[in-house]
C-alpha cells in the first residue's frame, strides 16, 4: 500500500470561501469521484493508494453555492511515500454593488504539484485496490475476472484415416462449442475424435471472462466456484480499480480436485426450447414452433406438429423456417409437463459427414416423408419390455387391447396396448413393426394363443432421422 502526502500553500483570497478536493486513478473518470472538504490543515495525507498505479489530485474554491473551476489535472505516480507539492492560488473577483446577496468569487487556483518517484517496488500479483466504490469503507479488495466452466477447453486428438499410409493425428484444445461444430461437419468414415475430459488446457488467450468478482482475501488463477446454477474459474487478476462487481467470493467454498471445472456440478435447471417463425407448406399459416435441437437452417422446411402436453393434436405437417425466434422457455420435465403447441419433430435426414437438423431444401421432399399412427405397448408377461408399431391406418385396436408384432422373435410374445395416437406422426426407429394380429391371451401371464393372422397393416421400410429402435427392455 501506499501513501500520498499533499502539501498545499493555499490563500483563498475570500471571505468566507473553503476548499474541497478530489482524487481517482488515472484510468478512471475523476468526474464521479467523491468530493471531500479540505479542513485546511496541511499536508492532505491520503491513505490505502496501490504501489505502481497513477493519480488524478485536483482542488477547488467553494463560496456558499459559487464554486470555482478544479484545478489543472495533477497526475501523481505512486511508488512508496511521495511528497508532491501544491501551490494552488486564487484571484478572487471582486463585487462592487449590493445587489448580490452572497459574495461572487471566481477563484482560479493553480496548484502545479509534481511527484517524486522513490526506486520502484515490485507489484505483488494480485495487486489489491483501493475501494473507492465506498470511500468510508478501508476494506483492502481484490478483483478478478471469472470465466464459466462450461466456456473451458480440453485436451484431445483427431485422427484422420486416408486410403494410403499412416493416419493422420492432431493434437486438439476444444471447448464445447467447438467440440459440437466438429461432430456437425466430420466425415465419420475418415475422422475421428478423442477428448480427455480430465485434462482442461484453459479458457484462450483471448477469453476476458463472463464476470467480475470480489474477495478481500487473496485467491490464485485456476480457482473453481459454484455460484447459483453456474460453475465460474478465476481466470484473471484485475490490477486496475474495478467499479463494478457481480460476484461476491467471500464465504463461498472453492471446488477441490486436479480437475475443478470438470467436478463442479451445477444443479440442473431444464431444457432451454428454442422458437422459429414461419409458414405452413399446406395452407401458409403462419405460426412458431419449438425445438430442442440444434440452431436450424432458416430457409430451410421442417416437420412440425401440434400436441396437446404429449399428445398430438393433428397430422404431422411440413412449415418453411423464415425466423430464429431464440429461447423461448425452459422446461425442467418434458414428460410428466411438456409444452403444448407447435413442435418441431423432423430436423432432416441423417447424412454421414454433413452437419445435423439441416432440414429439406423443399416441402415436397418434407412432405414425403413417411407418417403414420404409432402405438406403443408393452409385454404382458413383463412390462419392462416395450415396443412400438406403426399403421397406415387408423387402428381400431384400443388401451389394454392385445396384440402381436410382425416380427419372426416379437411374436412369440403377446403384447398390450399403452398409449395409441390418433394422429400420424413422422416414423422413427428402425426396424419399423406392425401389428402381426390382434387379440392374443389376456395379460395374465399365460401363453399366448395362435389366431389366424389379421394384419391390420403391410409394415413399411422405416422413416426418417431415427435415433432408436422400435422395441426397447
Amino acid at each position: 500500500m501506499a501513501v500520498a502526502s499533499v502539501t498545499v500553500n493555499y490563500t483563498a483570497g475570500c471571505t468566507g470561501c473553503t476548499q474541497e478536493y478530489r482524487y481517482a486513478l488515472s484510468s478512471g473518470n475523476i468526474n464521479t469521484a467523491t468530493v471531500i472538504p479540505y479542513s485546511g490543515s496541511s499536508p492532505i495525507v491520503i491513505t490505502g493508494l496501490t504501489t505502481g498505479n497513477s493519480y488524478v489530485f485536483q482542488m477547488r474554491n467553494v463560496c456558499q453555492l459559487i464554486s470555482s473551476d478544479w484545478t489543472s489535472v495533477q497526475t501523481v505516480t505512486c511508488e512508496g511515500v511521495i511528497t508532491p507539492t501544491a501551490t494552488p492560488t486564487a484571484t478572487p473577483t471582486p463585487t462592487p454593488t449590493a445587489t448580490v446577496a452572497g459574495p461572487t468569487a471566481t477563484p482560479t487556483p493553480t496548484p502545479t504539484p509534481t511527484a517524486t518517484i522513490a526506486v520502484p517496488t515490485p507489484t505483488p500479483t494480485p495487486t489489491p485496490t483501493l475501494n473507492i466504490v465506498d470511500p468510508e469503507d478501508p476494506t483492502t479488495y481484490y478483483y478478478y475476472a471469472l470465466g464459466n466452466c462450461n466456456d473451458m477447453r480440453y485436451s484431445g486428438t483427431e485422427r484422420t484415416v486416408f486410403g494410403f499410409g499412416a493416419p493422420l493425428v492432431i493434437p486438439v484444445c476444444m471447448n464445447a462449442a467447438q467440440i459440437n461444430q466438429w461432430y456437425s461437419t466430420a466425415n465419420f468414415a475418415q475422422q475421428t475424435l478423442y477428448i480427455d475430459y480430465d485434462d482442461p488446457c484453459g479458457f484462450g488467450e483471448n477469453y476476458s471472462g463472463v464476470a467480475i468478482g470480489r474477495s478481500t482475501t487473496q485467491l490464485t488463477e485456476g480457482t473453481v466456484y459454484l455460484v447459483g446454477n453456474n460453475c465460474l474459474s478465476i481466470v484473471a487478476v484485475e490490477t486496475q480499480y474495478v467499479q463494478n462487481w457481480s460476484v461476491n467470493l467471500d464465504g463461498i467454498s472453492p471446488i477441490g480436485g486436479d480437475n475443478p471445472c470438470g467436478a463442479c456440478d451445477p444443479p440442473f435447471t431444464g431444457y432451454t426450447l428454442a422458437g422459429y417463425s414461419g409458414v405452413t407448406c399446406d395452407t401458409g399459416e403462419n405460426i412458431i414452433a419449438v425445438t430442442i435441437l440444434g440452431n436450424l437452417v432458416v430457409g430451410n422446411e421442417y416437420g412440425i406438429q401440434l400436441y396437446s402436453g404429449n399428445t398430438p393434436m393433428g397430422d404431422a405437417r411440413c412449415m418453411t423456417i423464415n425466423a430464429n425466434l431464440g429461447p423461448q422457455l425452459t422446461i425442467t420435465d418434458p414428460e410428466t409437463n411438456p409444452y403444448s403447441g407447435y413442435h418441431i419433430t423432423d430436423g432432416g435426414p441423417f447424412e454421414l459427414g454433413q452437419p445435423m437438423f439441416q432440414g429439406y431444401t423443399d416441402c415436397g421432399t418434407c412432405n414425403a416423408v413417411p407418417k403414420k399412427y404409432k402405438i406403443d405397448g408393452v409385454r404382458c408377461d413383463n412390462t419392462q419390455y416395450s415396443v412400438t408399431v406403426w399403421s397406415d391406418t387408423l387402428p381400431i385396436i384400443g388401451i389394454n387391447d392385445t396384440f402381436r408384432v410382425n416380427d419372426s422373435f416379437l411374436n412369440t410374445f403377446c403384447w398390450k396396448v399403452t398409449a395409441k395416437d390418433n394422429y400420424k406422426t413422422v416414423v422413427y426407429g428402425y426396424p419399423e413393426y406392425s401389428i402381426l394380429d390382434t387379440g392374443c391371451s389376456p395379460c395374465d401371464g399365460t401363453p399366448p394363443t395362435t389366431p389366424a393372422p389379421t394384419p391390420t397393416d403391410s409394415g413399411g421400410s422405416g422413416g426418417s432421422g431415427g435415433s432408436s429402435g422400435g422395441y426397447s427392455g
